[in-house]
C-alpha cells in the first residue's frame, strides 16, 4: 500500500510526455467537438464503431481543411502575403 519505493518505476522521459499530451489533447477534441463524451452504446461493439466513426469524421475534416487552404492558395493566390521594400 502507499507509495512504492523509489527506483521501481522506470522514469518518463520529455519526449514520452510530450507524446501523451498530443494524444490527450485529440481525445479531448473528440470529446468535446465530436461527442465522444455522449456514447451511449450499450454492447462494446457497438462503442467501438461510434469511436472509430467519430475518429474518422475527425480526419475526415482535417483533410477537408488541408484542401481547401491549398485551393485557397493556389487558385486565389490568398496564402502568404508578400511585402516588397521599395
Amino acid at each position: 500500500m502507499g507509495r512504492p519505493p523509489e527506483g521501481t518505476q522506470p522514469a518518463i522521459s520529455r519526449e514520452d510526455i510530450g507524446k501523451r499530451n498530443e494524444v490527450e489533447g485529440k481525445f479531448g477534441t473528440l470529446k468535446t467537438r465530436y461527442s465522444w463524451d455522449r456514447v451511449m452504446a450499450h454492447l462494446p461493439e457497438t462503442g467501438k464503431a461510434v469511436i472509430a466513426v467519430a475518429a474518422f469524421a475527425m480526419n475526415l475534416a482535417r483533410m477537408a481543411r488541408l484542401l481547401l487552404r491549398l485551393f485557397k492558395i493556389r487558385y486565389f493566390n490568398l496564402g502568404f502575403i508578400r511585402l516588397t521594400v521599395a
